[in-house]
């Protein structure tokens, strides 16, 4: 069945959601801001504060995909739908003021709901934009569901002279190489304290957290030294207590180049570690290169083996902008001996918590098997000059060789090294202007190939059969107040 009875009745459901979470946050600050008593000088800039620079935004959001995978099992060609639906999100976004220049807070929510669905895809279950589950690790046996989440509720906290900057609750954290967020339409969502300084040249960043949750789930969880699958993946020695990162970023006063370190740890599991350095040339309308290197380590307790040794992966970047014109291009290379793929996260299992990896290139694979090498580059035009204005056309492509096979902690030695390669199609609108101002739509296709089909998914540690697939997005936002 390609939809399901309600999905509609359920998008209005949610949306009207929403509604009343703005309505209530309106009437709350309409409550705070309104007094029959004559207000004192503190009632007045408490007042003030709210009323001159609190502000409601909205995103509507919407996802078209399908997508076809060859034969997991490798004994023939016939490709078959893997993913099949269409998502509707709705988000807001409530930004206060800053009390005495100093405290604040910050809220949001969205609710999500499959307005097409086709029920015999078990892997529709995951499709990343409606709700999963309840949390990682309890994900639902049938569909996904529609329903709201809170994706922030944070107090905020600043110095007079805004070089000390905190935020503690419920909100997405980032520490550059260390701690990041997986996407939807919107960011996933730790519980934690996050703290930023910025001295003159330096910007020094402190995340800690004990819970997350990835935009598909609809309440965090505990982080885990194993797969969501695992009978008990969040109990006993299972659980990870913390994850934590810092970071330090130096780029001196007008000059072309910065630096970056950072380091984070998974309590009693994993290290990891971060560099970069960056470097910007007046090339055209500007070229830039950096190199990056992200390592992780794993303290390789009995029954919760990762890594043999320091993995890796680093990387060389360069993108240059001229005119109507984009080109990128990058090369990355990965060691990670022992469960043969690098993992960008201080915890095992996907969307448990999720690192700050720079290097993400659409094209469906991570490319990040032990051994391997990967190179991408692609290309962007503007058609403003074809009077087009917000039209914008591209293609890229990606090829990686070298991968390794590892079973068990073991490396096979029998196994040819693999090869995968993808290319890409892109073609976007952004408007600018009129009543559609802020629209941005985008149709991305990608032909995935592996280049060993006839082994099955997963032969190498993150390398599935082929793919077709393809996307369209559709983002709209919009001012409550």
């Amino acid at each position: 069945m390609a939809a399901v009875t309600g999905k509609t009745a359920q998008a209005v459901s949610t949306c009207a959601t929403l509604i009343c979470l703005s309505v209530l946050l309106l009437s709350c600050s309409a409550r705070l801001m309104a007094d029959d008593r004559a207000p004192t000088v503190v009632d007045k800039d408490f007042a003030d504060e709210l009323a001159d620079k609190s502000s409601m935004q909205g995103l509507l959001s919407y996802m078209q995909r399908k997508r076809k995978r060859r034969d997991e099992s490798g004994q023939s060609n016939r490709f078959k739908d893997d993913l099949n639906h269409g998502t509707l999100q709705t988000t807001l976004k409530f930004k206060s003021g800053w009390l005495y220049q100093q405290f604040g807070v910050n809220l949001s929510a969205f609710g999500a709901t499959d307005l097409t669905y086709d029920d015999e895809l078990p892997r529709n279950i995951e499709n990343e934009f409606s709700f999963a589950g309840e949390r990682w690790s309890d994900e639902n046996s049938s569909e996904a569901e529609s329903g709201v989440s809170v994706s922030r509720a944070v107090l905020k906290y600043r110095t007079e002279d805004k070089q000390f900057r905190v935020k503690a609750g419920y909100a997405p954290m980032h520490v550059p190489g260390i701690i990041g967020v997986n996407w939807s339409f919107q960011p996933g969502t730790y519980r934690g304290v996050q703290a930023k300084y910025t001295p003159q040249n330096w910007t020094v960043t402190y995340a800690w957290a004990d819970e997350y949750k990835a935009p598909w789930y609809l309440k965090t969880q505990h982080f885990s030294k194993v797969n969501a699958w695992d009978p008990n993946p969040v109990s006993g020695d299972n659980r990870i207590d913390y994850i934590h990162g810092l970071s330090a970023n130096y780029q001196p006063p007008e000059a072309d180049w910065s630096l970056a370190f950072s380091a984070g740890q998974s309590a009693d599991y994993v290290d990891a570690y971060f560099f970069k350095l960056a470097k910007q040339w007046s090339i055209a309308d500007g070229l830039s290169v950096s190199y990056q290197f992200y390592g992780a380590d794993s303290k390789n307790d009995p029954g919760y083996e990762l890594y043999q040794g320091l993995a890796w992966q680093q990387g060389v970047r360069a993108q240059l902008v001229s005119g109507d014109w984009q080109w990128k291009a990058e090369l990355l290379a990965t060691k990670a001996e022992g469960i043969g793929t690098y993992l960008p996260r201080l915890t095992r299992g996907y969307a448990n918590s999720q690192g700050a990896l720079e290097y993400w290139w659409d094209s469906r694979s991570d490319w990040n098997n032990d051994g391997e090498t990967a190179i991408y580059s692609g290309v962007w035009y503007q058609l403003s000059s074809f009077n087009l204005p917000g039209w914008q056309i591209g293609a890229s492509a990606a090829y990686g060789w070298g991968a390794k096979r590892w079973v068990d902690q073991q490396q096979d030695h029998q196994a040819k090294d693999g090869k995968e390669s993808a290319w890409n199609i892109d073609i976007i609108y952004a408007a600018n202007s009129g009543i559609l101002d802020g629209l941005t739509a985008r149709l991305h296709y990608t032909h995935y190939r592996n280049h060993q089909d006839d082994k099955g998914s997963f032969y190498y540690a993150n390398m599935f059969t082929s793919e077709r697939d393809i996307k369209l997005e559709f983002s709209y936002p919009f001012g409550v107040f």
